[in-house]
């Protein structure tokens, strides 16, 4: 769901946090956000981790996704 309209805003995000030279960094970069990103879900307690998880929640409920 990269594409999405929601999920382009957060992509952005990525972008601007870090000054990249090439694309090549980017893609680095990218991939080791989601590797720390499931780190940290790990982390979570389960009934939080299904919610992080649910890529589906973004069209359901918009503001959980936001809190």
């Amino acid at each position: 769901m990269l594409n999405d309209p929601w999920s382009v805003g957060y992509v952005t995000t990525l972008i601007e946090l870090v000054p990249f030279l090439k694309k090549e960094d980017w893609e680095k970069f990218y991939y080791k956000s989601g590797q720390k990103r499931e780190l940290l879900v790990a982390n979570l307690h389960v009934d939080q981790q299904k919610i992080v998880n649910d890529e589906t929640l973004i069209r359901v409920n918009r503001n959980a996704v936001n809190q």
